[in-house]
């Protein structure tokens, strides 16, 4: 009987430590959100609110916010303070930059009077109150939050505060506007696009409240030409200036819409992505960093807005200001790697190319320079796709390994305990002999 309590003791004394890791991390993971996350509007000015909330938080001294909206939808009148922290701490510093009404943009910023003051739980942050400008059939205000701890009591002058980090830093509030009124058409913006490239047209901005709902876009190229869908697409061979007008009907009205696509003499060069600094059959370690470049030939002479990258292994797109993304992947397997360089006249390109983490590559190939214009999927500008592949090595993969000082201690702790335990048993055996 002893022995069999021993065993169950050392038993729970080994699950022990994981159990209370996991439970202290959750909750050190606070919850940050709009509220509502929806809301119907029904009138054209109507004024609603909308708080940042807080939830199962621990020792807040102070917080940060940027609040994003669509200006052509909505407007921002008011920002006040939340109860939560003046509730527990009393004093506070709130400061609401001056609004961004033409960006649709605030910086909202709260902290604790003292260096020591805190609170913890669940509460509202802010509340922000605003006000429909159009009707939409939807919208979103969203919320990127910085949480901050209290400084430890050895801090030096001049010490950052420590942050929080919530279960996202991120949040939304999706905002419809309807009036029972007929069709408001939206074609989208107006484009220019290079000849032989797909334009892709799209209503989906448009509001209909009526039932049954169709698009017909109708315009002239040689012949005339109609297309039907709230999405849909034409390939231009033809440089001219085409107006094409779409037409929305429901089950109340009918609406209109216009667009101006511009189809230059232009030529777009296919992209082409180098993998640079890796050497064809060598090795690269998962966590090894990768030099991705987009080929200098194969890029317009037209300003970079900016290059969004897609590593092809499902972690949020890496943004440049250039065409060059330096990346190490954390697990072995084979990844599509996407580039879209997006131009300051509003063509985008995207290239394309492969790399395998964890195999020995073979001789490097060549650079595909074909060109695809069927569109993967909806984008108000053209796209150019070469597809090069690249494969290389990865050499050992510990995203699974366990830290050396925590299974250090773990097998320490059991030994002694096993050992103990024998000794006591051994003891009191001899005892009753």
């Amino acid at each position: 009987m002893k022995r069999n309590y021993v065993i169950a003791f050392i038993i729970a004394i080994i699950a022990l430590p994981s159990g209370f890791l996991a439970t202290a991390h959750a909750q050190s993971q606070p919850t940050v959100s709009l509220s509502p996350s929806t809301f119907a509007a029904t009138s054209v000015g109507q004024t609603f609110e909308v708080n940042l909330t807080i939830s199962n938080v621990q020792s807040l001294w102070g917080w940060s916010v940027n609040i994003t909206w669509d200006p052509t939808y909505l407007s921002l009148n008011s920002v006040s303070e939340g109860d939560f922290l003046t509730s527990q701490v009393g004093q506070t510093f709130f400061l609401n930059t001056p609004t961004n009404s033409t960006k649709g943009w605030c910086n909202i910023n709260d902290a604790s009077a003292s260096l020591s003051s805190v609170a913890s739980g669940s509460g509202t942050l802010a509340i922000l109150k605003f006000a429909t400008v159009q009707r939409c059939s939807q919208t979103t205000i969203s919320s990127n939050v910085v949480l901050y701890g209290v400084l430890p009591a050895s801090a030096t002058v001049g010490t950052p505060q420590p942050e929080i980090s919530p279960v996202s830093p991120t949040s939304q509030t999706t905002i419809t506007t309807h009036t029972g009124a007929p069709p408001t058409a939206n074609a989208g913006p107006n484009q220019t696009v290079p000849k032989g490239y797909t334009v892709i047209f799209n209503a989906s901005q448009s509001v209909c409240e009526g039932n049954n709902p169709t698009y017909t876009w109708a315009f002239t190229d040689v012949t005339p030409q109609t297309l039907t869908g709230m999405i849909t697409n034409y390939t231009f061979d033809n440089p001219a200036i085409y107006n094409v007008e779409l037409t929305v009907q429901d089950s109340i009205g009918v609406g209109t819409s216009n667009v101006t696509i511009t189809v230059t003499n232009e030529t777009l060069t296919p992209l082409s992505i180098i993998i640079s600094g890796v050497k064809s059959g060598s090795s690269i370690s998962a966590g090894e960093e990768i030099t991705f470049e987009v080929e200098n030939s194969t890029l317009r002479n037209v300003p970079i807005e900016n290059c969004q990258w897609d590593m092809g292994d499902k972690s949020s797109p890496q943004v440049t200001s250039t065409p060059v993304e330096k990346y190490g992947y954390s697990n072995d397997g084979t990844f599509n790697v996407r580039v879209t360089v997006h131009y300051t006249d509003g063509i985008n390109q995207i290239g394309s190319t492969t790399v395998t983490i964890g195999q020995t590559s073979g001789p490097a190939p060549t650079p595909s320079n074909a060109n695809s214009n069927t569109p993967s999927a909806p984008s108000s500008t053209p796209q150019a796709t070469a597809t090069p592949t690249f494969q290389a090595t990865a050499t050992n993969d510990q995203s699974l390994a366990l830290p050396t000082a925590v299974l250090a201690i773990l097998i320490g702790t059991t030994v002694f305990i096993l050992f103990g335990s024998i000794f006591w048993l051994r003891k009191n055996s001899n005892m009753r002999q």
